[in-house]
């Protein structure tokens, strides 16, 4: 008695929806066509690494379906570093335009302190003026006698 094979064909919309595709058995048997000198190459692939053609189909197909999503997730880091990258970018926008509204205000305050130093300063001159204005520091001068 003869093995019945189950043909399956998808087409590209229905291999997007993977959720429509029939669950298959485990090591089902998939029968494709290899033109050219890709059977040789498989075959000298597969002997280098101690596989069978089969395991090395396998493995191979393993792979680049591994790399896709390597691929994906690759992009998806990638997309979010732009935008950090951005957001950094804004930042030191905002950096830059603070550090420029704030060194002024800075250099005001520094003046404003400056300046209240200068008054208190001012007003220990005025006082210790006043106190040394009833002192007679030369008494020998101004009188006549």
């Amino acid at each position: 008695m003869k093995k019945s094979r189950k043909r399956i064909t998808h087409t590209r919309t229905e291999a997007k929806h993977a959720s429509l595709l029939p669950t298959l058995p485990e090591g089902i048997t998939i029968t494709f066509r290899a033109r050219g000198g890709l059977c040789d190459t498989l075959a000298k692939a597969a002997n280098q690494k101690g596989r069978s053609i089969s395991e090395e189909i396998e493995h191979r197909l393993q792979t680049s379906f591994d790399r896709d999503v390597f691929d994906y997730q690759a992009q998806s880091i990638t997309r979010s570093l732009d935008r950090i990258a951005g957001e950094l970018g804004q930042m030191r926008v905002l950096q830059r335009y603070l550090t420029d509204l704030v060194d002024p205000l800075m250099r005001i305050a520094a003046v404003a302190e400056a300046m209240q130093r200068l008054t208190v300063s001012a007003d220990r001159i005025t006082v210790a003026s006043e106190k040394m204005a009833g002192i007679n520091l030369f008494p020998n001068e101004g009188s006549d006698s």
